[in-house]
């Protein structure tokens, strides 16, 4: 009871003024601690305990997902196999979703076989587990594969589907599953809604978007939040109706957060709209002051029509309040492992065989008639 109240303090002095503890009073307590948010005490009681079992593993495992700590939610995993213990549902979705959350695309599939060699029966969250992961690792057919062969179908499968859908840029297919979902009866919540404005958003379907903003809360009482504004800023602005998106701002009835202003900076730098571009910065500056982006986006925007002047300008003030712009970096996953390359950096083993292929790709694209853009300060 303290545990779910979050009155930890109270739940570990009866934890500790216990003369008898079993695995359920060790297992509350772990939770506790991870619900929290102090996922390093639940890591220590966690070593402590005299016995585990399957739902105690489970238990640590989730503690770790939900406070981000996927890597070592992924190496509690191996230490599950390494020692023996069978994998219950909850520890195998953990797993699944660490995966998604890394993009470890042939880790997750390892752990997808798992689940097919030993017969293990594919629940509706393992289900929704593996679409997440291969939708996020860019794999969607193989997460339609998935959402096909699910016996049962909750709420968040279906928006898991269209959202991998929509992620993927797969804008019609994405639309046709809302359909679906519309005629078998499946509840329509405010995350299915973001999931298809987001694939009208990739797609540039203006028009589709609008009608779905419009739809979707009138026919589903579905309320509008800060996410699904910023769907429509950014799908208006990109198509260049950056004008309607200020005016969608202007009458959101729910405050604009920093998303919704970036969006809308980022349209005014593709459309070289400087004068709202410079009025939007100012509110992200109130909202975000520290984020090197939002500088980083008006100082292209000057680069791009030759202001030079105010392009020192902005990195000056940049410099005066102290803030730096972090190094652009990238991953990728080769053979179960994930290498990071940083800009400028030449620490990699094989840095130079890829700067070798660089080369080459850049010569290719010379011959095609590329013309680089040199008016982005990155």
């Amino acid at each position: 009871m303290y545990c779910k109240c979050l009155l930890i303090d109270h739940a570990r002095q009866v934890f500790d003024e216990m003369l008898e503890r079993d695995l359920v009073s060790w297992t509350s307590m772990i939770s506790g601690y991870a619900r929290s948010g102090d996922i390093e005490e639940a890591e220590l009681l966690f070593g402590l305990m005299p016995d585990r079992d399957v739902v105690s593993w489970g238990a640590m495992m989730t503690g770790f997902v939900q406070n981000g700590c996927h890597e070592e939610a992924l190496l509690l995993f191996r230490e599950m196999q390494m020692g023996g213990v069978w994998p219950g549902e909850v520890a195998i979705v953990g797993a699944l979703s660490s995966c998604a959350s890394l993009g470890l695309r042939s880790l997750g599939m390892w752990i997808h076989g798992f689940v097919v060699r030993h017969d293990i029966e594919l629940t509706v969250f393992m289900g929704t587990a593996l679409i997440d992961l291969y939708g996020k690792c860019g794999d969607v057919e193989s997460a339609y594969k998935v959402f096909g062969l699910m016996k049962e179908r909750n709420m968040a499968s279906w928006n898991s589907m269209i959202g991998g859908f929509a992620m993927n840029g797969k804008t019609k297919e994405a639309l046709r599953l809302f359909s679906e979902m519309e005629k078998v009866g499946i509840e329509i919540n405010s995350v299915t809604l973001s999931g298809v404005l987001s694939a009208c958003r990739h797609g540039g379907l203006v028009e589709e978007g609008c009608y779905y903003f419009q739809y979707v809360p009138r026919e589903y009482e579905v309320l509008l939040n800060v996410d699904h504004y910023g769907c429509m800023v950014d799908l208006l602005g990109r198509a260049g109706h950056v004008n309607e998106a200020f005016e969608l701002i202007n009458h959101m009835p729910v405050e604009p957060n920093e998303v919704v202003w970036g969006a809308l900076l980022g349209a005014c730098k593709i459309h070289g709209n400087l004068e709202l571009g410079e009025h939007v910065l100012k509110k992200l500056v109130e909202l975000d002051p520290q984020n090197s982006g939002n500088y980083v986006l008006l100082s292209n925007m000057y680069a791009m029509l030759g202001r030079w002047y105010d392009v020192e300008r902005v990195r000056a003030v940049m410099r005066d309040i102290g803030v730096e712009k972090p190094r652009g970096w990238s991953s990728i996953e080769v053979n179960t492992v994930v290498h990071e390359f940083y800009a400028g950096d030449w620490s990699h083993p094989d840095i130079s065989k890829v700067y070798e292929k660089l080369a080459e790709l850049h010569g290719k694209m010379e011959v095609l008639g590329y013309n680089p853009s040199t008016g982005l300060l990155v």
